[in-house]
């Protein structure tokens, strides 16, 4: 499985303007080689939206504490998301970027984060072939401790 990375600007807009519990949070393909220094919003990749029944996967995310009084919040998604193809070949990614499609400060849709593949995968529409980010046992994307 491919790990969560998350952008440097995210890790603030934890602390001031995003709400990890009501925000809503979507994940959209790429083949747009993230920068964790420097990508700070979706408007700086190039979605993929080839062949899809859907270009984007809304995420529907808990944050939680992993135990009473164990100070480790999850993050993580009810589902593993998952697109489907649809007549034809989907153009290639890459990349998997998670963002926030609530906040428009300190950018509209900032990303949080990435799950980068390796290497370039594309989709067999005439099969309807999926693509699934395998999350873990808890679905998680991060945590926060310490």
């Amino acid at each position: 499985m491919a790990t969560f990375t998350i952008f440097d600007e995210w890790k603030s807009t934890i602390g001031t303007t995003a709400n990890l519990s009501t925000d809503s949070f979507k994940f959209f393909l790429t083949n747009t080689a993230p920068t964790v220094a420097t990508n700070t919003v979706k408007a700086d990749f190039t979605p993929m939206t080839t062949n899809l029944v859907a270009n984007e996967v809304t995420i529907t995310q808990s944050w939680s504490e992993t135990g009473g009084g164990t100070g480790i919040w999850r993050f993580s998604a009810s589902a593993d998301p998952v697109w489907t193809s649809q007549t034809g070949t989907t153009g290639s990614f890459r990349y998997a970027v998670l963002y926030d499609d609530t906040l428009t400060s300190p950018g509209t849709d900032p990303v949080v984060g990435f799950f980068d593949y390796g290497s370039s995968i594309t989709l067999d529409g005439t099969a309807a072939e999926t693509f699934t980010i395998n999350l873990d046992a808890n679905n998680e994307l991060f945590t926060l401790d310490g």
